[in-house]
């Protein structure tokens, strides 16, 4: 099958193409037992190819009868620091980094740490936005967010839906769960997105071939697709709600194309245990810049260390050395 021209240039330069200018900026998720305990929460982020300068930042609760944020500490690179006063439902808070701490190439660089006490059982989002954000060279700096939660009380179960945002132009997606009835196929996740008439595409290991995905296709858990958007739009993941079993894909030597095997963000070795022993290199994308993401090496260190977090909702070439079996994780 012939596949669209921006996607082999992709496949083309997949080890030689640096990653772009943009990150990734995850906040970290808590559970506490009782109303009154606290967490600290992190903010951090991957991929500063060019360096750190200074980030203003906000971040917000869903649900702030659940928690307040009660204090914002800063790590000891940040200097210049001023944050709003803590607030119930939101604050504030930027630095700058003056000793060139974070340089290029620099991977999990905390940000700050948030103190959050519950106020009452339940779950809030903390939901982050960037207000500004520079490299070394005083260029903005793309982020892509990844949302963190805090969750007083005994856990409920796994959310119900997941929300992937689509950036302008290519996109990598997938679902790390059992969609339900109604919410499964390709015109029912991806309807109401503008493809500029462009064909949604995943690639089969097996036959070394790409596959283009019919409107009456499932979207299987697992498998990764490709998607393009005319504009930045999200689409809704909804899941069956049944008890959550192991669910399974066989991966053949070579490159792979998979999803996220987790409900919840992880470190790459954590994520991609079932297959540990014969992974090689995980590369995810970027569709801020629309390139790819510096690779994640099993054992590795650096900016390819397999700490790197892999994300709910996001596709990735995996490299299998051996056959194995790449199975979801249990909630």
């Amino acid at each position: 099958m012939k596949i669209p021209g921006i996607i082999a240039i992709m496949l083309f330069v997949i080890f030689t193409m640096p990653a772009g200018a943009g990150v990734t900026m995850s906040t970290g998720n808590a559970t506490v037992s009782v109303t009154g305990e606290t967490a600290v929460i992190p903010i951090r982020v991957d991929g500063f190819q060019d360096g750190l300068s200074g980030f203003n930042i906000s971040i917000a609760l869903s649900n702030p009868g659940v928690a307040d944020i009660e204090a914002l500490d800063f790590p000891a690179w940040a200097v210049l620091q001023e944050s709003s006063e803590t607030e119930p439902g939101s604050a504030w808070l930027k630095a700058v980094d003056l000793e060139e701490t974070i340089g290029p190439g620099s991977t999990g660089v905390t940000l700050a740490f948030l103190t959050v006490r519950a106020n009452s059982a339940g779950t809030t989002s903390l939901n982050t936005s960037v207000r500004q954000m520079s490299d070394d060279n005083g260029d903005s700096v793309d982020v892509y967010r990844v949302n963190g939660t805090f969750t007083c009380g005994i856990p409920g179960p796994e959310p119900a839906t997941l929300t992937i945002p689509l950036q302008t132009g290519w996109n990598l997606v997938s679902t790390p769960r059992t969609l339900a009835d109604g919410h499964r196929n390709a015109s029912e996740v991806f309807g109401q997105v503008d493809t500029g008439s462009r064909s949604l595409f995943t690639y089969d290991a097996s036959l070394r071939n790409w596959r283009q995905i019919k409107a009456s296709d499932p979207i299987r858990p697992l498998d990764a697709i490709w998607i393009y958007s005319m504009s930045e739009t999200a689409i809704l993941l909804t899941f069956n709600g049944a008890a959550t079993l192991s669910l399974q894909k066989d991966l053949p030597p070579g490159w792979n194309l998979v999803g996220c095997p987790d409900i919840s963000q992880a470190p790459a070795h954590s994520a991609l245990r079932s297959v540990s022993g014969n992974w090689t290199t995980a590369i995810g994308f970027n569709p801020l810049t629309q390139r790819y993401e510096t690779s994640i090496v099993n054992g590795g260190s650096g900016s390819h260390t397999d700490e790197a977090p892999v994300y709910p909702g996001k596709g990735y070439w995996l490299f299998m050395r051996n056959p194995g079996i790449l199975e979801t994780i249990a909630g």
